[in-house]
């Protein structure tokens, strides 16, 4: 006899596994709880409201952030969607470290759309996993070291042809640390584990490799369509899970993705794992939220990535088509958060993009300077000791615009007693700038310094909130 498996209820398909599963309603704003079994929770059916306060009472503060986005996604009627819990509120068994719930929108007979998920108690990485392999001990991914034994056996030894690696990466997970404790920073590091791990399932294995960063290495032969699809619904349930969590507001944390392929992008693991990353700076410097797939007709070859990196990329390249105001917010973080940075390059590339021909970040008061760049810059000492006395003299006689910047389209047109003043200015061939002044991390007195030599540079009010946001993140630094 033939039978048609859409005919069976989808809970008889549940009923095989040992564990606790739900069908929630929005019709009705219900959700039943069905093979409870020897779990803290009951059969039956519940309003969704105490559902979830019974749930509360069950947790601690840590897992709160979860379960509002277990209720989101439901009311929401997320297509797909997983979610982990430090606590285990199913049961009192020491071999359980965790809860997973998932979710996921089906559609019955008649219309109804439901979401159905499972509850799925985590077992340790010791009783699920076995010893033979090192295992993180915040996320129960393979570690570093193992991740790379299994790829160097995998791709340089069995010569697997077809073998895709992914390089993953949280962005902005400093700001995710800073603004909601670290606390919170491991609780999106274990559950953006599982989304990775849960998606990935039997097409490969998945390691963390470094703080924020994962690695996953496709064990199985996949399709272009296969190998997107799952690049796309992981990034897709991280930023669902974590709405309003990003740097700017009405924005999610997201995942930045690089891959490549062997034997088509290169020969060995290492080589690999060089293209891979330099995919993964390309999604960082495009905007982020995004994978990139190695091509060898858009991107650079392997050799040339090989002395990219060893010279130092730059840190706004790539970045021609972005909007400013995008090039400026991911300069800002990088001079606020990544403090190894290195300032001069920031904003020599800051400089080519805002097409400001002379840049200078300067001491005041010991006419040091830590940055001079742009198309117009100058070295010479007594060139830019002239420049600041100049700058001195001009904030003691001129005053300041709305921005509490002193602006100067033209030298010449200086008002007042000046002839000075303009002598100064002119002998250096300068003719319009801004001079931003602003305390440094240590309350030392700075200049953050825009000009032109020998053009007129006009200054709009774009300019001037795009500078102050700069001006803002430069007094988290030192100089």
């Amino acid at each position: 006899m033939n039978v048609d498996p859409s005919h069976i209820p989808i809970k008889t398909f549940f009923h095989l596994f040992d564990e606790p599963f739900y069908a929630y309603c929005k019709k009705d704003h219900t959700i039943t709880i069905y093979n409870a079994g020897s779990s803290s929770l009951y059969d039956g059916t519940f309003s969704l409201s105490d559902f979830i306060m019974l749930l509360r009472s069950m947790l601690t503060e840590d897992d709160f952030p979860s379960l509002d986005s277990f209720e989101k996604h439901l009311e929401k009627q997320s297509e797909n969607f997983s979610l982990t819990f430090a606590n285990n509120f199913l049961n009192n068994s020491e071999e359980v470290v965790g809860v997973m719930i998932k979710g996921m929108l089906v559609e019955t007979d008649d219309g109804c759309k439901l979401t159905i998920g499972n509850i799925h108690p985590r077992a340790s990485r010791r009783v699920s996993m076995g010893d033979e392999i090192d295992r993180d001990p915040l996320t129960g991914l393979i570690n570093k070291v193992d991740m790379a034994k299994i790829s160097i056996e995998t791709i340089d030894r069995d010569k697997v042809n077809n073998t895709y690696i992914a390089i993953i990466d949280i962005d902005y997970f400093k700001y995710v640390n800073d603004n909601y404790g670290h606390q919170y920073g491991d609780l999106v590091l274990t559950q953006v584990a599982d989304i990775i791990r849960s998606d990935i399932g039997k097409d490969g294995l998945v390691g963390r490799i470094g703080g924020d960063e994962f690695f996953v290495l496709f064990t199985k032969p996949l399709s272009m369509s296969a190998l997107r699809d799952h690049l796309q619904n992981i990034r897709i349930l991280v930023n669902k899970t974590f709405e309003n969590k990003g740097p700017r507001e009405n924005t999610p944390i997201s995942v930045s993705m690089g891959v490549a392929k062997y034997p088509d992008d290169a020969k060995n693991y290492n080589d690999l794992f060089v293209v891979a990353d330099y995919c993964l700076y390309l999604a960082k410097e495009k905007g982020k939220n995004r994978y990139i797939i190695y091509t060898p007709e858009k991107h650079p070859t392997l050799s040339d990535m090989k002395k990219r990196k060893e010279e130092g990329a730059g840190s706004l390249a790539g970045r021609e088509n972005l909007p400013l105001g995008d090039v400026l917010i991911q300069s800002a973080y990088m001079i606020m958060y990544e403090k190894s940075s290195n300032i001069e390059r920031i904003f020599s590339d800051f400089a080519k993009r805002f097409k400001l021909p002379f840049v200078m970040i300067a001491g005041l008061e010991d006419k040091s300077v830590p940055v001079i760049c742009g198309e117009q810059a100058r070295t010479e000492s007594v060139i830019t000791s002239d420049l600041i006395d100049a700058l001195n003299k001009f904030h003691d006689r001129c005053p300041k615009n709305s921005y509490d910047f002193y602006v100067c389209n033209n030298v010449t047109h200086i008002e007042g007693d000046n002839e000075d003043l303009i002598d100064d200015f002119t002998s250096l061939g300068l003719v319009s700038f801004i001079s931003i002044p602003f305390p440094d991390f240590n309350g030392k007195k700075m200049t953050l310094f825009f000009a032109s030599f020998g053009q007129n540079l006009v200054w709009n009010e774009q300019h001037f909130m795009y500078f102050r946001m700069m001006r803002e993140t430069l007094t988290m630094r030192e100089f």
